[in-house]
């Protein structure tokens, strides 16, 4: 037995914490997404267009993207990358079952999302240290996009929507 037991008691309960928002991180990023890397390091990826100083890629091998969230796949995933830095992912889901799981392992993750409608587009968001995400339901076209996008790279003025018009304007696989 331990001569501290209540030092070794206390290292374990501030260990654990640490673990468990290190293993919420690894699963919102897609398997340790890694985000803000350079461009060299994903020999996979194609350029599909560059607007804005973005340049949008994406892979065309689909069964080495790095998954969502496990046991969901997206039909088209954009990359966005922001002086040849990863910046931000862009997914279209398929399937409302797969819209509930991801918004059901986000509240899980982070808590209750910010929610807003913005004409017939239902949105949750939460903001985490490095990382705004976003979940859009179009009720119109019932289409559903994740988005994730690193902060550290963007500017104050930054704005997600331009972004995102930006990438649905891109060619589908």
């Amino acid at each position: 037995m331990s001569r501290y037991p209540a030092a070794t008691l206390l290292v374990l309960f501030c260990f654990s914490f640490i673990s468990l928002a290190w293993a919420g991180d690894a699963a919102l990023h897609g398997h340790n997404l890694p985000w803000g890397k350079g461009i060299e390091e994903f020999s996979n990826l194609v350029l599909i267009k560059t607007a804005g100083g973005i340049s949008f890629y994406h892979n065309p091998d689909p069964s080495t993207d790095y998954d969502l969230t496990p046991g969901i796949k997206s039909s088209r995933i954009a990359y966005a990358f922001k002086n040849d830095k990863l910046f931000a992912r862009i997914d279209e889901i398929e399937t409302v079952d797969d819209f509930i799981k991801i918004l059901d392992q986000m509240v899980e993750l982070f808590g209750e999302p910010k929610e807003k409608m913005e004409g017939k587009i239902h949105i949750v968001s939460w903001v985490t240290e490095k990382l705004k995400i976003k979940l859009k339901f179009n009720k119109d076209n019932m289409s559903m996009k994740m988005g994730m996008y690193y902060m550290p790279l963007a500017e104050k003025d930054f704005d997600i929507n331009i972004l995102i018009r930006e990438i649905l304007k891109l060619p589908s696989r």
